[in-house]
């Protein structure tokens, strides 16, 4: 009997564990990223049931509460959000004892099939029923939120969250009287059934409102892109206009220097000039399409006190499409401005070219605060609702791999850099 009740204690100890995974995975509470942490809750929960053991005259409802107390105190622990780990303990430890009860029920309505070996546990003078496949129940209940958390992005909305508190809350009503097999059955579909129809639902719902944003955000980034090339053709048509009427210009020009009316001379150059700098933009890269780019930023780059550079003439890109060319340098543009924008200080974006060997290495470096992400090695949003952002970011970096370039990320003592290197061969 001592054997089989330390054999129980054991297989709780990871029930901590399981209500971890259910605050992150339904209610979104991050927990820590340091691994000494859960193995001392792990081994102060194998000591807390060791101890337990040692005292047979313990009721079931001491037991109960011992246990109930130490998760409280691991979880909060180990959250990084304490006081929401601490909201949504209960309704979390409410589904967990739902999902673990259906799981024991079905176990045991197939030890009684296939007429498995049972034993009985006493615990706090209660005697548990045990069978063979019961003892896998929390095993595999961990197995399935580890599965559910590193395929679920829930971050539930203020709605979602109230919803899955009070069906947290009123789920242990469902369950009265699991002693006749039949109901024991009917209950399980009808917690199972109701469960899916919930997760179907939120999910669902935020599935529409995920693509929803996903599109509104690449509308956005499709009209300013396109914005970007009405400017580059309005451009391409004054230049044009420039190069037509050229000789004409300078044919009035030397009439007046030669008829000495220098002063008006200077009053047509001063009015040519200012009809032909491309509307006063100041910023130029040696690629007029990145020229337009910069310069549609230009107000936003003042406000910001955002200084720009440019060393080596970007026309070595000139082997790429426009729309990739825009694509690569508004995205990557925007996110310096962003990051910059989140800094004191100095705050600058500097782009550089250079070529060797025939590769070109395209660099694009800023001032940052340090708060980047990455995942599989690929930067994400720090926005809220990551998942609906970054678009912009994946798209420049899918225009580098088109030419089969490669890209990294690194750190310069405060700033950060993009660096592209694109091969010879394209």
């Amino acid at each position: 009997m001592k054997g089989l009740q330390f054999a129980y204690f054991i297989t709780n100890t990871i029930t901590v564990y399981e209500l971890m995974l259910v605050l992150h995975v339904i209610f979104a509470v991050p927990f820590c990223r340091k691994p000494y942490r859960y193995v001392l809750v792990g081994l102060g929960n194998l000591l807390l049931h060791i101890v337990l053991c040692g005292f047979p005259e313990l009721a079931w409802w001491e037991i109960s509460c011992a246990e109930v107390v130490y998760g409280l105190l691991a979880v909060v622990f180990v959250a990084e959000r304490k006081g929401r780990a601490f909201l949504f303990w209960l309704p979390s430890l409410n589904l967990y004892l739902q999902w673990s009860t259906v799981l024991s029920v079905v176990f045991s309505v197939l030890d009684d099939l296939f007429s498995l070996k049972k034993s009985e546990v006493e615990i706090g003078g209660k005697l548990v029923t045990m069978g063979t496949l019961g003892w896998l129940t929390d095993i595999l209940l961990l197995l399935l939120l580890l599965l559910l958390a590193s395929r679920t992005s829930w971050n539930p909305t203020a709605s979602e969250t109230a919803f899955m508190v009070v069906f947290g809350l009123l789920c242990p009503v469902l369950k009265t009287n699991l002693n006749n097999t039949v109901y024991s059955i009917t209950w399980c579909m009808s917690v199972i059934l109701l469960n899916a129809a919930v997760f179907y639902g939120i999910r669902h719902r935020k599935g529409e409102r995920h693509y929803r944003e996903v599109s509104q955000n690449q509308k956005l980034q499709f009209n300013e892109e396109y914005q970007y090339f009405k400017d580059y053709k309005q451009e391409q048509r004054e230049m044009a206009g420039l190069r037509h009427d050229w000789n004409n210009h300078l044919l009035l020009l030397s009439s007046l220097f030669e008829r000495g009316e220098y002063e008006k001379a200077k009053a047509y150059f001063l009015e040519l000039s200012g009809r032909y700098q491309s509307g006063g933009k100041g910023i130029l890269t040696g690629n007029e399409l990145v020229d337009i780019i910069l310069n549609a930023k230009a107000e936003r780059l003042e406000q910001g006190r955002i200084a720009v550079s440019c060393s080596g003439g970007l026309e070595a890109l000139g082997f790429m499409e426009p729309v990739d060319c825009c694509i690569l340098f508004a995205n990557l543009i925007d996110n310096a401005i962003e990051a910059n924008e989140k800094c004191e200080g100095e705050r600058y974006i500097r782009i550089a070219l250079s070529e060797n060997a025939g590769n070109i290495m395209l660099s694009i470096e800023n001032q940052w605060n340090g708060d980047w992400k990455l995942a599989d090695g690929k930067p994400i949003s720090t926005k809220d609702n990551a998942e609906t952002h970054g678009v912009g970011t994946r798209n420049a970096f899918a225009v580098v791999e088109k030419y089969h370039g490669t890209y990294r990320l690194l750190t310069r003592k405060e700033g950060f850099a993009v660096q592209m290197i694109f091969s010879g061969e394209k």
